[in-house]
C-alpha cells in the first residue's frame, strides 16, 4: 500500500471531527446536568457575582448641610482631626460622650497609611522653586532624589537603627445616624468640643476621603496616582479598581492580593501606658522596637453607641448583681 493511501486513511473526516466535538462537549457539560433542569433565576442566582462596592454606604455628599448621604438610609459626617501628642486626661473624650445623643453612632479612628503623596510633592514643588529660579541642575537633581527616598521609606526602615516605616497619622472621627436632626445636631456640638481641646477638626469631603478608601481596598496599586473623586458618580462605585480582586474567606478577606484581618479587644485592662500603644503603631524607643510593627497601612477603631435608657438600666443592673454574688465553693 502507497504511503498516499495510508495518510488518506489516517486523515480524519468532517462527520468524524464533528462526533468528537459532541462527545467532548458532552463530557464537559456532564458534571452540570442537574443544573440544567433548574429554572433561569435561581441558576442566575446560584452563579451570581456580587460587587464589593454595594455593601459599602458611601453614596454621595450634601455640599449645604456637609453630611453624607448613604445607600441604607442613613447619615453620616466625618471630621479629620490632628492626633493628640501631649499628655492629657479623659476629659475632652467624656465631653464628646456627654453630648451624644442616643440613635447615633460615634467612631474614633488612628489611621496609619503609607499615603504621604501630598506631603512630599508639597515639599518637593516648593524647594524647585529656587532651583527653577538659579536654573540650577544639581540643585533639581538633588530635590528629586530626596523626593523619591521620602517615598521609599514607606516601604523600608527609616534607618538600621531605626526599622519603623514613614507613615502619615490621623485621627479620623466620624457620626452616623438614621435620623438626620440628631446627626446635624452632634455634628455641630462635636465640632465646638474639638474645636476647644485642639484637635483641629477639618470636615472630610469625599475629595478628602476618597484616598483613604482607596488606599485600603486598592493596596497593590500605586498610591500615589490615586484617580480624582469624580462628582456625577456614588462614592462607592469609585473606590477598587477593576484590577483588584477580592476573595472572602472564612476568617479574612484577602484584597489586591493582600489579607485583612480583624482583631477585637478580648479584654480592657485597668491601667494602659502610652508605651504599650506606641509598640503597637510605630514603636522608635522599647526592645519590641524590630518586633512589634504595622509594617503595612492599618487601622485602629472605638466605637461608641449611647443604649436607650431601658436598655442602659437593665445593662446596669444585670453588671451589678453579676458583680455582688457570692457564688459557692461547692460549684468549683
Amino acid at each position: 500500500m502507497k504511503l498516499s493511501e495510508i495518510q488518506s486513511k489516517l486523515k480524519p473526516t468532517k462527520e468524524s471531527l464533528n462526533i468528537q466535538k459532541e462527545n467532548i462537549l458532552k463530557k464537559a457539560i456532564k458534571p452540570f446536568s442537574d443544573l440544567t433542569s433548574l429554572p433561569t433565576a435561581i441558576f442566575k442566582n446560584i452563579f451570581k457575582r456580587y460587587r464589593l462596592s454595594d455593601f459599602l454606604p458611601y453614596l454621595c455628599y450634601d455640599k449645604e448641610e456637609k453630611i453624607y448621604i448613604n445607600n441604607d438610609n442613613s447619615y453620616g459626617a466625618i471630621f479629620l482631626c490632628s492626633p493628640r501628642i501631649k499628655s492629657t486626661d479623659s476629659q475632652s473624650i467624656q465631653e464628646l460622650l456627654n453630648k451624644l445623643e442616643e440613635g447615633v453612632f460615634l467612631q474614633f479612628m488612628i489611621f496609619g497609611s503609607k499615603n504621604i503623596t501630598d506631603f512630599v510633592e508639597y515639599w518637593r514643588e516648593e524647594h524647585l522653586l529656587r532651583a527653577r529660579d538659579e536654573n540650577n541642575e544639581l540643585l533639581e537633581n538633588a530635590v528629586n532624589s530626596m523626593a523619591e527616598f521620602y517615598f521609599s521609606k514607606t516601604k523600608s526602615g527609616i534607618s538600621k537603627n531605626m526599622t519603623v516605616r514613614v507613615k502619615n497619622f490621623n485621627l479620623i472621627i466620624s457620626l452616623k445616624s438614621d435620623n438626620k436632626e440628631k446627626l446635624l445636631k452632634t455634628k455641630e456640638n462635636m465640632q465646638n468640643i474639638l474645636e476647644t481641646n485642639s484637635f483641629a477638626p477639618r470636615e472630610l469631603t469625599p475629595e478628602g476621603l476618597k484616598p483613604y478608601l482607596w488606599e485600603l481596598f486598592n493596596p497593590n496599586h500605586n498610591i500615589r496616582n490615586i484617580p480624582a473623586y469624580d462628582r456625577n458618580a456614588y462614592l462607592n462605585r469609585q473606590l477598587i479598581m477593576p484590577s483588584t480582586s477580592i476573595l472572602v474567606k472564612d476568617t479574612h478577606l484577602q484584597i489586591d492580593g493582600k489579607s485583612w484581618i480583624s482583631l477585637a479587644v478580648a479584654s480592657m485592662p485597668q491601667e494602659f501606658h502610652i508605651v504599650e500603644f506606641g509598640e503597637k503603631i510605630g514603636d522608635t524607643l522599647s526592645s519590641a522596637l524590630n518586633t512589634n510593627q504595622f509594617q503595612d497601612t492599618f487601622f485602629i477603631t472605638a466605637s461608641v453607641c449611647l443604649l436607650p435608657k431601658k436598655k442602659a438600666n437593665s445593662a446596669s443592673r444585670n453588671h451589678s448583681i453579676i458583680a455582688t454574688q457570692s457564688w459557692s465553693e461547692a460549684l468549683f
